[in-house]
């Protein structure tokens, strides 16, 4: 795998290594872009309601955990 520079490279660098199934691809991407808004925006951050990602992080992430093991164990040699 090659180097990456942000985490959305992170995200594009295990999509086309096949880490993460092309499902989860832009949704993680659409995660990881909220990062730097939320970290450099905190205070105006819009408060009164939830972000549209919100109802989905929860199974979002654990499709991304079973997905990232899958692929270990592949690659592991079944570990």
């Amino acid at each position: 795998m090659r180097d990456a520079s942000s985490y959305e490279d992170i995200v594009e660098i295990i999509g086309g290594e096949g880490v993460i199934p092309p499902s989860l691809h832009e949704p993680l991407v659409e995660l990881v872009r909220l990062r730097r808004p939320l970290v450099q925006q905190y205070y105006e951050w819009p408060r009164v309601e939830l972000h549209p990602l919100t109802p989905r992080l929860a199974q979002l992430m654990r499709d991304f955990a079973a997905a990232v093991q899958d692929y270990l164990r592949s690659e592991l040699g079944g570990m």
